[in-house]
This record gives C-alpha cells, sequence and structure tokens, in this order.
C-alpha cells in the first residue's frame, strides 16, 4: 500500500480598538488536504478474481473554510450596572471531492499498475456546504453579584430547501455570584447559575436530493 497525505492550516486575526467601548474583530481559518491512498493486491492474493489480485487507487482532497466579522465592547451604565456586549457574522464552506479508480486482475505479474488490469470502474464523489450566520450576545451586570445574559443566532444554510433554509436558536442565563456577599478568605468563588437555551442543526450536503447509483 502507497499512502500520501498532504495538509496545511492557517489561521489569522486582526483586531482594531475604533473607540474605547467598542472593538472589532476579524478572524479567518483554512483547512485544505489532499490524499493518494494506492491499494494493491497481488497476484497469489486470496479473496480475489481467481488469486489474480487487484488496485484501487483513492484520491481525496477537503478544504473548510471559516470566517468572523465580530464588534464587542462592554461599558458601565452607572455605578451598579455594567453590559457587555457582542454581534457578529459568520461563513463557514466546506468542500470535498473523492475519485477513485478500481483494476481488476493483473495481467503481467510484477506490474501493479491500474492499466496492467482486465477490468477498470471509475468512481467519483463530491460535496458541499455553504453556512452563513449572523448572532449576537449581551450580558448586564449588577454590582458584579447579578449577571442577566442573552444570545441569539441566525443561520442560513445551502443544505436546506431554498424557501425554508433559514433557522434561528439561542437562550437566556441568569447567575449570582454568592462570594461576592461574603467575606471569607478561603472561599474564591462561588455561583450559582440558571439557563434556558434552544439548538437547531442543517442537513448534511445534498440529503434533500434524489440520487441515482449504478448497480452492475
Amino acid at each position: 500500500e502507497d499512502w500520501f497525505l498532504n495538509r496545511w492550516i492557517g489561521q489569522m486575526g486582526v483586531e482594531w480598538d475604533i473607540a474605547p467601548w467598542i472593538t472589532l474583530d476579524y478572524r479567518i481559518g483554512l483547512d485544505n488536504y489532499s490524499e493518494r491512498r494506492t491499494e494493491v493486491r497481488p497476484f497469489g492474493s486470496v479473496n480475489t478474481s481467481q488469486r489474480l489480485g487487484d488496485v484501487n487507487d483513492i484520491r481525496l482532497q477537503n478544504m473548510d473554510f471559516n470566517t468572523d466579522l465580530i464588534f464587542r465592547g462592554q461599558t458601565a451604565i452607572n455605578s451598579d450596572f455594567d453590559v457587555n456586549y457582542l454581534i457578529g457574522g459568520n461563513m463557514f464552506r466546506t468542500d470535498y471531492d473523492r475519485r477513485s479508480a478500481y483494476g481488476n486482475s493483473f495481467i503481467l505479474q510484477g506490474l501493479d499498475d491500474i492499466t496492467n488490469t482486465v477490468s477498470q470502474t471509475v468512481g467519483t464523489s463530491n460535496s458541499g456546504k455553504m453556512l452563513l450566520g449572523i448572532y449576537g450576545n449581551v450580558s448586564l451586570g449588577w454590582r458584579n453579584t447579578v449577571y442577566l445574559e442573552g444570545s441569539i443566532r441566525n443561520d442560513r444554510s445551502s443544505t436546506l430547501p431554498v424557501d425554508n433554509n433559514s433557522f434561528t436558536y439561542g437562550g437566556v442565563s441568569l447567575s449570582y455570584v454568592i462570594s461576592e456577599q461574603l467575606d471569607v478568605d478561603w472561599l474564591s468563588l462561588l455561583k450559582v447559575r440558571g439557563a434556558y437555551a434552544t439548538t437547531a442543526n442543517d442537513a448534511p450536503a445534498q440529503s434533500l436530493r434524489d440520487v441515482y447509483s449504478k448497480i452492475d
């Protein structure tokens, strides 16, 4: 078996303090890999047609791209209340391609190449999807003791029907830092928190389409 993998991952981020109360944060990431596998069962191999051997060449290519644009900040409303806020947008894209070539029964012994086989079968498959999202989060604090937080996100997915490809989810939480009201040296943090959230997800690529497979 011959196997080769080439993969590289890159990330970059830029941060800009637009004003004392707001910061712009931009992030981008890429994960790209290609893989090549050649699997050979030579002359005399058990479980091959008439023990004449076979060969299977596989080529894989995959790319994931992700980027976020975020505005975030914090400010004090007065001596008792402060607020943290965030609003952002996200784009995620993935593309996958697979190609295979199978050769059955070698003609000449010792030449383990697909061109030296009696019959060949070629297969291809590819998929991809794009997800566009916007999201926000707000946290209101009172005297560093009580925090009320809410978040929401809306996504649009290329794997869903065009007229129904958007879905929204989010959550709220309330927490109380008990340790802020206690004057004890041995306790650094004691907090209780309650939360409610909803979740959602899209469908796998091409799962809503009719597909056809060739059967010999």
